[in-house]
């Protein structure tokens, strides 16, 4: 019976393992600044996979930081926003699997 029951913990450990293997996610993130290097808090960013025009949206903090998490791998398309700035965009980003892309910005 112990025989049976840790082969059952085994086998469920090992299929955890596999299926996390398999995430098809990654993530951007970076800082938004101005020319003189001061952080900019509360700018937009707009993403958008070019292959299905899903949109995903975030905003910086008071560090200036954004993250946009658990995005399908893919090509993007990122706009940054903010009042009296002039609109940023970057195109073709490709995310690749369990990639962690750091694009920092200076508007």
């Amino acid at each position: 019976m112990f025989r049976s029951v840790l082969r059952a913990i085994l086998f469920v450990a090992a299929a955890n393992g596999v299926v996390f293997g398999q995430q098809d996610r990654g993530t951007f993130t970076g800082t938004v600044s101005d020319p003189s290097g001061a952080v900019l808090v509360g700018v937009t960013v707009a993403v958008v996979n070019l292959a299905t025009n899903s949109n995903y949206d975030s905003l910086t903090n008071e560090a200036g930081q954004y993250t946009v998490p658990n995005l399908p791998i893919g090509t993007y398309q990122m706009t940054f926003v903010k009042a009296g700035f002039k609109n940023y965009v970057r195109e073709f980003l490709r995310l690749n699997v369990a990639q962690i892309a750091r694009v920092d910005v200076e508007m």
